[in-house]
């Protein structure tokens, strides 16, 4: 088990230099086969056909009625038996021309429509949330694997040192067991982190539905800055607008109107156009001679319900509640909208600051690591030193990984409860991922500096170009500035 993990995660961490598959790429595949949307697609066209049966109701009806009859009649008196043989053919149309209740379905059948489809567009949006945030959660617990087993190393390699001073003389049991300590609590971070890797892999399989065994990271290039507009209240007007969740709560709210609208029309009279065309053939053998006739009909029927033990007043007050209903629905809809956009706002600020702050922090942590480097070149500083720089500097990437999956999550979620979450921005966010066609599509991507991690991260280039001549995809509304880094470094993952 231990050994299938470990050769899928090098699966996973693997960039090759060929084309891979996209987060775009698999995004399409789980749109083709996630279930959830597929039930909300469905709904939509079976809300759909319900607009076309209702109106059927209000267009011309024709019936078709052909019977045929024979009966034997004894006559009273004598022994004579009257043998009849009748037929009858018969064409009914009718259509109306008033029908309050008929037009009130018609209306009531276009709102539920119009709702269905905004569930599914809500359905879709919430696929691109739920399908980014379980692929950025998977390559979250890679990177914490990979950090894991580094700190699994340096804690090893203090455990050995420790014994080996304690073996010389140098040491105290004590030490020997806080090593030994240290290192089994690493030992268990390194596990949970390997069981982390297969669940969120499951996750992500549930999704696209289909196994998946290699995933292409984001470019620690990734620029990150607040979307346009800039001020929490746009994105709520913006929400108020566009969200799918609202307009879905709006046209339901419509729809239980028009079902009231229905109940109290039950009670009005109904004016239909009736016509009609009757031919029928008696034939006799006995006493009598046969028998035909045809008769046309064409005339308005008038319908007028009178009572109908109480049931139409019960829809009635039925009706009016469920009205009612929706329309506090609607309000409540309105009200959480409001709240979550402003939380998600708040969200995409401040997992933005911990982007900077920690791209600044592994900076600092090179800038140490470095440091400890030379200082044990130089005798100031021990292999323990090295390695516990080295675990900080390895922590601190990390977190930049989580921080920065954190904001394009949050800057997804932000999206979604305004109604703006599109396929576009997987597409966008596809262009910082190596290798892949869309990164490709950019001369000069910002995903080139990315390559398999190595130790150090990060190394002083002066020949690499800036972060402000990293080109960024048109219309990412998420690109701009990245923080935390300085003229003349690159990162390599």
């Amino acid at each position: 088990m231990l050994r299938r993990t470990l050769l899928l995660i090098a699966a996973w961490c693997m960039v090759q230099a060929a084309w891979g598959e996209s987060i775009y790429a698999m995004y399409e595949k789980a749109v083709a086969s996630d279930p959830m949307l597929k039930a909300a697609a469905a709904n939509y066209r079976a809300s759909r056909a319900g607009v076309y049966e209702a109106g059927s109701a209000l267009m011309p009806q024709f019936t078709y009625i052909q019977s045929e009859n024979e009966s034997d009649i004894t006559l009273v008196g004598t022994e004579g038996i009257l043998n009849t043989t009748s037929e009858v053919r018969e064409i009914q149309g009718s259509m109306a021309l008033i029908d309050a209740a008929g037009w009130a379905r018609v209306r009531s059948a276009n709102r539920s429509r119009a709702a269905a489809f905004a569930a599914f567009d809500d359905k879709s949006q919430e696929l691109i949330l739920r399908f980014t945030r379980a692929y950025l959660e998977a390559l979250t617990a890679v990177e914490n694997v990979r950090v894991a087993e580094a700190e699994f190393r340096a804690v090893g390699r203090q455990s050995e040192v420790a014994n080996s001073r304690y073996e010389a003389g140098l040491g105290n049991i004590t030490e020997r067991h806080e090593a030994k300590f240290q290192f089994d609590l690493v030992r268990v971070g390194l596990i949970r982190a390997q069981g982390e890797v297969e669940l969120s892999r499951e996750r992500l399989i549930e999704i696209v539905g289909e196994p998946v065994e290699v995933l292409l990271p984001i470019s620690d290039s990734y620029h990150a800055q607040m979307p346009y507009p800039e001020k929490r209240e746009d994105w709520v007007e913006l929400a108020l607008k566009n969200s799918p969740m609202l307009r879905q709560a709006g046209e339901e709210m419509k729809a239980a109107k028009a079902n009231m609208a229905v109940a109290f029309s039950a009670h009005l009279p109904v004016v239909r156009a009736v016509a009609s065309k009757r031919e029928a053939t008696q034939y006799n053998f006995g006493l009598r001679s046969d028998l035909e006739t045809e008769d046309e009909t064409l005339g308005l029927r008038l319908t007028i319900p009178l009572f109908a033990g109480g049931g139409n007043f019960a829809r009635q007050r039925r009706a009016s509640n469920q009205y009612q209903a929706a329309r506090q629905n609607e309000i409540a809809v309105r009200r959480a909208l409001v709240r979550q956009v402003r939380n998600a706002y708040q969200q995409v600020e401040t997992a933005l600051g911990n982007l900077r702050a920690m791209r600044q922090a592994v900076l600092s942590a090179q800038s140490a690591y470095q440091a400890t480097e030379v200082g044990y070149e130089t005798g100031t500083r021990n292999i323990v030193d090295v390695l516990n720089a080295q675990r900080l500097l390895y922590s601190a990437q990390r977190d930049t990984v989580s921080a920065r999956n954190g904001f394009i999550i949050s800057l997804f979620s932000l999206r979604y409860a305004t109604g703006s979450l599109r396929p576009q921005h997987i597409r966008d966010l596809a262009v910082w991922q190596p290798g892949t066609p869309e990164a490709e599509a950019f001369p000069g991507r910002p995903g080139d500096s990315t390559r398999r991690r190595q130790m150090p991260p990060y190394q002083d280039d002066e020949d690499a170009e800036s972060e402000d001549d990293a080109p960024q995809p048109e219309g990412d509304e998420e690109g701009g500035e990245n923080e935390g880094r300085q003229e003349g470094q690159t990162v390599k993952a």
